[in-house]
């Protein structure tokens, strides 16, 4: 995801968020990366946020933080216009050096122990990532 200053302008925005994280402290690192890169506001599906330690930039302060029962109630609440982005690896994901970032995208990050469901992957518009086997194809939906 490029930063701001790096080319996206004041235009547009993202979001990023966790499905089931495993640990807490994912959730932080997940929080300090929304402050490094602007984003518009983070989210967590499944597993509320406690405040932790590993989110050194205290970014709820900041940036919004919602919270969604399931990946199915994430969807029913995106912003008009703004498409799902599923970063995975998976054979059918778009190599990240040649992904063109929507204007405006959420980017939705897998548990770091099993990813995304296949449903959560196939749900997405975008699929972002490198497969296993490097043979990436992009493959909307």
């Amino acid at each position: 995801m490029p930063r701001r200053s790096q080319g996206r302008g004041k235009r547009g925005f993202l979001a990023i968020g966790l499905v089931h994280s495993k640990t807490k402290q994912n959730v932080g690192t997940l929080l300090r990366s929304a402050s490094l890169y602007e984003v518009a506001f983070v989210f967590t599906v499944g597993h509320r946020y406690q405040r932790q330690a590993s989110d050194t930039l205290n970014t709820p302060l900041h940036t919004p933080l919602f919270h969604f029962a399931t990946v199915d109630d994430l969807v029913e609440h995106l912003p008009q216009s703004c498409p799902l982005v599923g970063v995975e690896l998976d054979p059918r994901a778009f190599p990240l050096g040649k992904f063109t970032h929507p204007e405006r995208a959420c980017y939705l990050l897998g548990a770091e122990d099993h990813g995304l469901s296949m449903a959560d992957r196939d749900r997405g518009a975008w699929r972002e990532g490198r497969d296993a086997s490097s043979q990436s194809t992009h493959q909307g939906t």
